[in-house]
């Protein structure tokens, strides 16, 4: 609509400026009553850009939607994103630059950006940067530097109610110059860094008290081709910043922010060093959140903590002083026992979605995972990431963050040793009715009965019993007629089975393996199976992202399952592993279940190895090598989404051919084996990926290494790093990096890999030069690259487990903090096979766990 009038003079307060580059820049916050609800556009424009390399000077245009209507999804305001960026950024020419723009949003919605696009929101330079490409989400811009001198960029930042939302809750405009200079015979970006101690791009947001002051220091590492010159800054008024000097060893400067109540919220801060070339750092961000107390422990509510502290604690609890959630991002809970020199983490939690932490109201609770106890008579520490929990305050990292716990003092405990035997009280009888026996005067003690008495359930008094010689009790006592009498943690006519009375029957989320021990069904997790993976997620998008979790479109809500359905109940639009959308112009984006998917890949095989073997065996496509390359034309990854496109595949068919574990279908469906899904985890998926790999024949036999290293590198996937994004560090189950897996691939450097990718591609159906560092994500993959990268090397893998571990340290682990004794203090931890499995049946005796063992009745 025509503009209506002024609302304000437009002036600001100086937040920063350059003497020598002759620019200055500035914030200023205005109150408005509006005569409605809206919604009404805010502009602010004149003339003229500098000169730019679209056309001489350009005039300019920001535009904001303010919208006060309830939100359809919660009937509040909205709050829109807010970002920042440095006025100018400077690069090289030639050069190819990824440049992140923060962006941030109150009420956690999902935040997109794009180009400006008409000259009401972006003035003259609509299209500023020719030739550049946009990332959506996160936002980032991808550019060649060709053209000398300068541009300007004008992006749209928008919130959405969810990830599948097609309309923009609030729209804010984010411009700023790029200027290209002639660098020939320079580096393409500054050698510049900054210290550890200077705030991190992960920090997401620092909280700043009422009446507190924020400090911080920007320092750089300076070398002898690059000298800090100035720090640029975009920042709140107020914020005091020194001029460069020394800081210690490094140069840089000192900041200070006192909020007034007046700037109480939320506030984007940035920096960029320049050294006296002219070449800026990266633009690092972090929101601070003025006026908000971040949560903090209440004093003596850590449990446990203490002495005397039982090995059978498994859960723990903490009280913070305000209502607490979940952070957006990773981060971590580490209890780490002293028993191991030097300490290390006996258990690794993620507090923004592991299945072993829970968040309610202000408690934080969390729990030992399956196959992980306490050591006897050790002292254990809990320490945790800055921002493990976060306050109600949102920002992109989810709040207010929690300070974290650095100092092992502050959350300790001393497991019981116990010291006396167990049978001395009450005259020899402990706590038994009839007679005490003990076994090496520890914890290991078992209550007996007189003749014709039985132990009773509780397994302290006895009951009377009539002597049956067709008793066939294998974990219990004869009563008459018969009928067994079954020890603690078995049932069934005869005590052959495992309970799990005590964890409510593993909840019907899971199998009783053992007594008292659940193995949960996809989905579920917790000692008794009772947390809901799924449930928290509130789209199609992030629910498949989440194995064992699936999307029903009927219903519109994730609940646990597989490829072929959910566990509870039916669903004709399941959507599992990934999220997928008919193309349709006006929302091109949204995730529907509409089609399901089949994940063919283009080599499908029809080999004699595979028949032999059958379906199921190995990952398994179709033997229709020309179905799936018709399939392969309707899928197409667009953001989000993987889109279906009718032209080439009308009405979501592909026609026959296409098979599911030989069930031929008319509409694809999901066809992917355990072993490759991303993120899958635990002791049966790598036995799993080891047996196949081991069984194939294509490599000698690696004596049980995989399965170690699998465990010492991630303990078996279940470290809270183990899955990342991040290309320089080592990814996957067994902890593969970028450079080992192109060496994977170099056949010219390492012939002998080329009949080796052969009978990978054959056996696998995997062609080897086409995997990225991503898909180490998949067990298969990581272990497969694993063996790939030992089959090079000149020593063979030793069959003694001391061997190994000098041979891991040698050939595989080259970390400069681990040894071949960490090899080895690692594995007294490992899971041995013998405890997944139903414990044995110790008829005249009973089950020690620490030896997996029987110990015969004397």
């Amino acid at each position: 609509s025509p503009c209506s009038g002024s609302l304000l003079q437009a002036s600001y307060v100086c937040t920063d400026y350059s003497t020598s580059e002759d620019w200055i820049q500035g914030e200023h916050t205005f109150q408005h009553t509006f005569g409605g609800p809206g919604p009404f556009v805010i502009a602010h424009g004149s003339c003229c850009w500098i000169s730019l390399i679209t056309g001489g000077s350009q005039n300019w245009m920001v535009a904001t939607t303010v919208d006060l209507r309830p939100r359809p999804d919660n009937g509040l305001i909205n709050s829109s994103p807010v970002s920042a960026s440095a006025p100018i950024i400077r690069l090289i020419q030639g050069c190819t630059y990824t440049l992140p723009i923060h962006t941030d949003d109150p009420d956690g919605d999902d935040v997109r950006c794009r180009w400006g696009t008409d000259p009401s929101e972006c003035g003259q330079i609509c299209d500023g940067l020719p030739g550049a490409t946009l990332t959506s989400n996160p936002c980032s811009i991808q550019y060649t530097a060709n053209t000398l001198g300068w541009a300007g960029v004008a992006l749209v930042l928008e919130d959405f109610v969810s990830s599948t939302s097609t309309t923009p809750l609030s729209e804010v405009p984010l411009q700023f110059l790029i200027n290209v200079r002639d660098g020939a015979g320079e580096a393409c970006a500054t050698s510049l860094l900054y210290s550890d101690s200077t705030i991190k791009d992960e920090q997401a947001c620092i909280a700043i008290a009422p009446q507190e002051t924020f400090s911080t220091t920007i320092e750089v590492i300076e070398s002898s081709t690059s000298r800090l010159k100035e720090v640029n800054l975009v920042a709140p008024p107020g914020l005091i910043r020194s001029h460069v000097q020394q800081i210690g060893s490094n140069r840089g400067v000192t900041i200070q922010w006192t909020p007034t109540v007046q700037q109480y919220g939320q506030h984007v801060f940035c920096f960029t060093a320049v050294d006296s070339l002219g070449l800026n750092t990266e633009q690092r961000c972090v929101t601070l959140l003025a006026g908000a107390s971040s949560p903090d422990i209440l004093p003596n509510t850590m449990t446990p903590k203490g002495n005397d502290v039982s090995l059978k604690q498994r859960v723990f609890t903490v009280t913070f002083d305000q209502k607490i959630y979940r952070p957006s991002v990773q981060r971590s809970i580490k209890i780490f026992s002293t028993a191991l020199t030097p300490p290390e983490p006996i258990a690794e939690l993620d507090t923004s979605r592991g299945a072993e932490v829970s968040v309610e109201d202000k408690t934080l609770t969390f729990y030992l995972p399956q196959f992980v106890d306490l050591d006897e008579g050790a002292e254990h520490y809990i320490l945790m990431d800055p921002g493990a929990v976060v306050g109600s305050m949102s920002c992109s990292g989810g709040g207010a963050p929690f300070r974290g716990i650095s100092n092992p003092s502050e959350w300790s405990f001393e497991t019981v040793i116990p010291n006396t035997n167990p049978c001395e009280k009450n005259d020899g009888r402990g706590d038994c009715e009839y007679q005490c026996r003990s076994f090496d005067n520890i914890l290991i003690y078992q209550c007996w009965c007189d003749q014709q008495f039985i132990l009773s359930p509780d397994g302290h008094s006895c009951i009377h019993m009539d002597i049956d010689d067709k008793c066939l009790c294998k974990n219990g006592a004869c009563r008459g007629g018969g009928a067994c009498e079954c020890f603690l943690g078995w049932e069934g006519k005869t005590c052959a089975e495992p309970s799990c009375r005590h964890q409510n029957g593993c909840s019907g989320n899971g199998d009783c393996i053992a007594p008292g021990l659940c193995a949960c069904k996809p989905g579920w997790s917790g000692p008794a199976c009772n947390i809901d993976l799924c449930s928290r997620y509130q789209s199609c998008y992030s629910c498949t992202q989440r194995i064992g979790c699936g999307w029903c479109d009927e219903t519109k809500q994730c609940s646990a399952g597989s490829g072929y359905g959910p566990v509870r109940s039916d669903c004709r639009s399941w959507f599992y592993y990934y999220c997928h959308a008919i193309v349709d112009d006006a929302s091109p984006t949204s995730c529907s279940l509409q089609v399901t998917h089949a994940q063919c890949r283009d080599d499908c095989l029809d080999n004699a190895f595979l028949r032999t073997r059958g379906p199921g065996s190995y990952e398994y496509c179709s033997k229709y090598v020309e179905a799936c390359k018709r399939y392969a034309k309707c899928y197409s990854k667009s953001q989000a989404c993987l889109n279906w496109y009718e032209d080439e595949c009308r009405f979501g068919l592909v026609g026959d051919g296409i098979q599911r574990r030989g069930a031929p279908v008319n509409r694809p469906q999901d066809i992917h084996s355990d072993v490759l899904e991303p993120q899958d985890s635990g002791p049966y998926v790598v036995t799993e990926v080891v047996r196949r790999i081991q069984e194939s024949g294509i490599f000698p036999d690696d004596h049980g290494l995989m399965r170690r290293i699998a465990w010492v590198e991630s303990r078996f996937g279940w470290d809270s790093d183990t899955f990342h994004t991040n290309d320089d560090k080592p990814v996957g189950i067994w902890k593969m990096d970028k450079k080992t897996l192109e060496d994977t691939k170099d056949t010219e450097a390492h012939p002998q890999l080329k009949k080796k990718h052969k009978l990978i591609s054959e056996v696998f159906g995997i062609n080897w030069k086409a995997v990225t560092p991503l898909q180490l994500h998949k067990p298969l993959i990581s272990c497969l690259a694993a063996r790939l990268a030992l089959s090079f090397k000149q020593e063979k893998i030793p069959k003694n487990l001391e061997d190994q571990a000098h041979y891991w340290k040698k050939c595989y682990n080259f970390d400069t903090t681990t040894t071949a004794e960490t090899f080895l203090n690692r594995l007294q931890r490992m899971p041995r096979p013998g405890l997944q499995q139903q414990q044995p049946n110790c008829v005249h005796g009973i089950y020690v766990r620490e030896t997996d063992s029987c110990l015969c009745e004397p």
